[in-house]
């Protein structure tokens, strides 16, 4: 583990609650992998599911906190946000105590903004994924 819930919140720019991952798992070669542990008192958390969504901010929080920590944009991220999503394809919900685990890969990169392909699982089975656009803006001085 490279990041842990009690630290990740200093590479993301959201904060509880709306943090949506727990740890950083792997950050490298333009790969981040996280997991996430579904509560019942989760904001995107419906008849004891959590929604897709919730899974959409995942995958953009499994990116920004990999970009972030791997140093791939210092300044990346301090503020960003979720440009489109696209080749979207839903498979499942995952449950309130599964634990997600989120791989996501830098497709492209240019300047502050990347496209990302995001891949959710709960106990190997592939949840949902999708290509995202990722911006983030440079801290200010």
């Amino acid at each position: 583990m490279l990041v842990d819930k009690n630290n990740i919140a200093e590479y993301l720019p959201q904060r509880p609650p709306f943090v949506m991952i727990d740890q950083l798992l792997e950050a490298e070669n333009n790969r981040y992998v996280s997991e996430f542990w579904v509560s019942p008192d989760n904001l995107f958390v419906e008849n004891g599911e959590l929604r897709e969504f919730g899974l959409i901010e995942n995958m953009a929080q499994t990116g920004a906190a990999g970009i972030r920590y791997s140093g791939a944009h210092a300044t990346m991220l301090s503020d960003g946000f979720i440009g489109a999503i696209s080749k979207l394809q839903l498979y499942d919900l995952p449950k309130v105590g599964d634990c997600i685990r989120t791989v996501v890969t830098t497709l492209h990169t240019f300047e502050n903004l990347y496209l990302l392909k995001g891949e959710c699982f709960a106990q190997d089975k592939k949840l949902i994924e999708c290509e995202m656009k990722l911006a983030g803006m440079a801290a200010k001085p």
